[in-house]
């Protein structure tokens, strides 16, 4: 099998690369180092990656893909680069509209004559802010808080759109705040943990009342290997991935403060209009069709990274 994996020095990426060549799968991946965002992180990842088998990088801004990259057989494309972020989304519009949108479709071009398939990440941040207790594929997402969330939105129907004309297989994965190892430095759990430690004081906002599906990056990427490996599949599908089990941020602090054996100094700040109250993933259908069953408690999770 051989995958082609765009946004490979991302944090997730990253994770799957890893996986996937540990089990014989060859991979050819694309980023853009041009890309400033967490540069020296993905610096980090990237030099990790490069010693592995089977791993084959290629420096190139996915806007680009259709004009530089040259056409090969895929056994599946995961589409993993974006800008992501909810609250940088509002500040950087323009390139998060560029990149997530025209890039996407750039990718599906090039997946639909070189790939048996495509998986794509989206993001809870499609369904905006809701009353449901649990958000389910098939609920409305058409008022995403976020330009992020728009731009997600967008992506999935572009794939449907897509899938309509010309009956490419593609599985759009909905991720609910991923978290873990070599993560991403904007995340909370990541600023929470190094304000502690440095001493500095932490914003947390809605006093710690919102509530996020915090899902373990190990989770993560056994749900995209699963959607990989999945046989016979001809639709164009959405999916939520979710650790299934929400918990409020002032829980994650608590966690933290635990584990570092160390108090925060707690600023408290109104909720944003870009956040939404409650983040919380059904995972039926990923369940059925990818038999998705998260393992990673918060605290164990939590444990992982700060180690």
């Amino acid at each position: 099998m051989n995958v082609l994996i765009t946004g490979v020095a991302g944090f997730i990426g990253y994770h799957v690369t890893q996986k996937l060549t540990k089990m014989g799968v060859t991979v050819d991946g694309i980023d853009w180092l041009g890309n400033n965002k967490h540069q020296q992180l993905k610096q980090k990842r990237l030099k990790n990656l490069m010693t592995l088998k089977n791993f084959n990088f290629i420096d190139l801004d996915i806007v680009n893909v259709n004009q530089y990259l040259p056409k090969k057989k895929y056994s599946c494309i995961l589409h993993l680069a974006a800008y992501a972020g909810v609250r940088d989304s509002q500040k950087e519009t323009t390139q998060y509209l560029i990149n997530n949108i025209v890039g996407h479709n750039e990718i599906l071009k090039y997946a639909a004559d070189n790939s048996e398939k495509m998986i794509y990440a989206s993001s809870s941040s499609v369904y905006g802010e809701h009353r449901k207790a649990f958000s389910s594929e098939s609920d409305l997402t058409d008022v995403p808080t976020s330009i992020y969330g728009i731009t997600k939105k967008t992506c999935e129907m572009i794939s449907e759109n897509s899938f309509s004309l010309n009956s490419f297989p593609q599985i759009g994965l909905r991720f609910f705040t991923v978290y873990g190892e070599y993560g991403r430095p904007d995340m909370a759990y990541w600023i929470f943990t190094k304000n502690i430690l440095q001493n500095k004081e932490i914003e947390l906002f809605n006093n710690g009342e919102l509530v996020r599906d915090f899902t373990y990056i190990d989770d993560i990427v056994d749900g995209i290997i699963n959607s990989i490996q999945l046989k016979n599949f001809n639709k164009h599908e959405i999916l939520n991935l979710g650790n299934g089990k929400p918990r409020k941020t002032i829980e994650l602090v608590r966690i933290i403060e635990t584990k570092l054996n160390k108090k925060a100094i707690i600023i408290s700040k109104p909720k944003l209009p870009t956040d939404v109250s409650l983040t919380a993933s059904s995972n039926l259908r990923a369940s059925q069709l990818l038999n998705f069953n998260p393992k990673i408690s918060l605290e164990t999770g939590i444990e992982n990274f700060i180690d």
